[in-house]
C-alpha cells in the first residue's frame, strides 16, 4: 500500500534562493521526509540552509561536487538513517518542481515499486534555449542509440522505491551526466521506466539553472555514445 512507505525527497542544492525554503515548507506540510544536500554553496547562503534545517536534514559538501554527487550523498544518507520500505523522490531546489508534482511522481512510484518514474515535462518552442536544446537534441540521440524512447531525459524529477537504491549509489558520475547514466543503466538492464506528465515551470528564462549548455550537453552526449 502507498501509505506503508515512507516518502523521502532528496533536494540537491547549489547557491539556492528563497524558493528552497518555500519548497521545504510545503513538502513538510504534506508529510514528506526531506533531505537537502548543500553542494558547496557560498557562505552567504548559510542563512537559507539554516532556515530549512528544522524541517529537513541538511547534509553539506565542503566544495561544489556536482548534482550527481549531491544526489548520491542524499541517497547514502537515506540508506544509513532510514529503514525500508520507502519511496525516494529527487527534486530540484529552484522551484521548477511543484509540490503537487513531487507528490504525484512519489505516489506513482509507491503504487508501482518496480518502476522508475520520471516526471515528464512538455518542453516546447516557448521553453528557454538551455532546456529546449537539452531535451530535443539529447532526446533524439538517446532514442537513436538505445532504441528506447524517453520523452524527457533531462528531467530531474524522478521517483523510485528502495529497490533501486544500491544501483543508483554505485553509478559513477558527479555532475549532470549522472542522471543520464542512470537512465542508460536502467535501459541496459531492461528495467521498467514510466513517465507521467508534470507541469513545465521556468522562472526568469531559467536563469537560475547551473546547467552549462555546451559543456554539460557534451558531457551527457558522451555517455550516450559510450552506451
Amino acid at each position: 500500500m502507498i501509505n506503508e512507505r515512507e516518502r523521502i525527497v532528496v533536494i540537491p542544492s547549489y547557491i539556492p534562493n528563497e524558493k528552497l525554503i518555500e519548497l521545504v515548507d510545503e513538502l513538510y506540510s504534506r508529510g514528506f521526509t526531506i533531505v537537502v544536500v548543500n553542494d558547496g554553496s557560498t557562505p552567504d547562503k548559510n542563512e537559507i540552509f539554516d532556515a530549512v534545517s528544522s524541517k529537513a536534514a541538511v547534509v553539506r559538501h565542503n566544495i561544489n561536487r556536482g548534482k550527481g554527487a549531491a544526489i548520491k550523498t542524499g541517497l547514502r544518507y537515506i540508506k544509513k538513517h532510514h529503514t525500508a520500505p520507502y519511496v525516494i523522490v529527487t527534486a530540484d531546489s529552484d522551484g521548477q518542481h511543484l509540490p503537487e508534482d513531487i507528490e504525484k511522481v512519489c505516489n506513482a512510484a509507491a503504487a508501482h515499486p518496480d518502476f522508475f518514474i520520471i516526471g515528464s515535462r512538455n518542453v516546447g518552442i516557448d521553453s528557454p534555449p538551455k532546456s529546449s536544446f537539452g531535451n530535443y537534441v539529447i532526446r533524439y540521440i538517446f532514442s537513436f542509440v538505445t532504441l528506447r524512447h524517453i520523452h524527457d531525459t533531462q528531467s530531474g524529477l524522478r521517483a523510485f522505491s528502495e529497490k533501486f537504491l544500491d544501483r543508483l549509489i554505485l553509478i559513477k558520475g558527479d555532475r549532470y551526466e549522472y542522471e543520464m547514466k542512470v537512465l542508460l543503466s536502467l535501459v541496459k538492464s531492461h528495467l521498467p521506466i514510466a513517465e507521467i506528465p508534470v507541469h513545465t515551470v521556468y522562472f526568469d528564462n531559467n536563469s537560475s539553472t547551473h546547467f552549462r549548455v555546451m559543456r554539460d550537453s557534451l558531457r551527457i552526449l558522451r555517455e550516450v555514445f559510450r552506451y
